[in-house]
């Protein structure tokens, strides 16, 4: 009898109990402590969190490319059924990076080369991934720059980094992705450094990529109002630990956990018409001296004792929904539900 389950449904990406420390001189900064989540096939989930939280580093894991002194110290981390961090460095850079993860990052300038024109850069990884001719590769990319809306694509691979600006820049980024034909594209804040107008476009972008292609997308934001317009999913980092997951129109019109509630109390769009915004007080701990127990403890209008003492582990609430609280019940009680998107936008 055959047992496998089938490919179809595997998640494309499954992420267990990560954990991924820096060993600095002042001691071990616990940067991911313990995260699991998974991704399907053609999903758009978004990770987010306050800065410092650890949702960089959780991206850079799933590559493997965690800075010295940074090392992923256990768990499994398997990409369309192999695992990676099992993988050479060979079979991680022929395999995985590009090919079947693509990462845009949120500074699209450290991302390209300044010496080297546009044409050269993207040309040279289409050739590496596909083992095409330099013709061949100059085709494709005008293809997958076109496909991006970049204006006189032939153009633009004759131009340098610094001639273009940084939402063309990230364009570049996004068609290079589309080029590799990878089957997750993983976006670090990708709208981070541009203006308000060009962040619509990239996000539009976004949107079509995943309309078009059968790509799935990670969204890593600390902008909730991004992910609820663009991601099926979001995943909630809090000091190296995920604290609630579920789908996004659920979390953003019903949160489980306090720290989601004050993320989502904080953003604008959100908030009822003529109410006050909400405020999380104190600060992301450092995550060389984590709180004992609930790391959120310290700034939690709920934390009693037991919080203080003990870490909550992940549970389900529901068939899709889970959170790491020890008082979900009470969380939900406190708070008045929250308009959902069509009542936000109804006059």
């Amino acid at each position: 009898m055959n047992n496998e389950t089938p490919v179809g449904a595997q998640p494309l990406l499954e992420v267990e109990d990560l954990r991924t420390y820096f060993f600095t001189y002042l001691g071990i900064v616990r940067a991911v402590d313990g995260i699991s989540f998974s991704l399907r096939r053609s999903d758009t989930v978004g990770l987010v969190g306050e800065t410092g939280c650890g949702k960089s580093v959780a991206t850079r894991s799933i590559l493997r490319l965690v800075p010295p002194p940074g090392r992923i110290v256990s768990g499994r981390v398997v990409f369309d059924g192999r695992d990676v961090l099992a993988m050479t460095e060979r079979e991680v850079r022929d395999d995985v990076r590009g090919r079947g993860i693509a990462m845009v990052f949120q500074k699209p300038m450290s991302s390209l080369n300044p010496v080297f024109s546009v044409g050269q850069q993207f040309t040279s990884v289409l050739r590496l991934h596909h083992h095409v001719k330099r013709d061949q590769a100059r085709a494709m990319a005008i293809e997958n720059l076109a496909a991006v809306a970049l204006p006189a694509p032939t153009e633009i691979l004759r131009m340098y980094p610094h001639e273009l600006s940084g939402g063309m820049q990230q364009r570049v980024l996004i068609a290079m992705a589309l080029g590799c034909r990878a089957k997750l594209l993983v976006a670090d804040e990708p709208t981070t450094a541009l203006d308000v107008s060009v962040q619509l476009q990239i996000l539009k972008l976004l949107e079509e990529v995943r309309r078009r292609t059968a790509m799935a997308i990670l969204v890593i934001s600390h902008n909730l109002g991004v992910v609820s317009n663009l991601c099926d999913r979001v995943i909630v980092m809090y000091a190296g630990t995920v604290v609630e997951d579920g789908p996004v129109q659920d979390i953003v019109t019903n949160p489980h956990h306090p720290y989601t509630q004050g993320l989502i109390d904080a953003v604008p769009d959100f908030a009822p018409r003529g109410s006050a915004l909400g405020t999380l007080k104190g600060e992301v701990p450092s995550l060389l001296l984590t709180p004992d127990g609930c790391r959120f403890h310290p700034r939690c209008r709920l934390a009693d004792e037991v919080c203080q003492r003990e870490r909550p582990s992940m549970a389900s609430t529901s068939a899709d929904r889970s959170i790491a609280c020890h008082h979900p019940a009470e969380a939900v009680s406190s708070r008045s539900r929250r308009p959902s998107r069509e009542q936000r936008e109804s006059p």
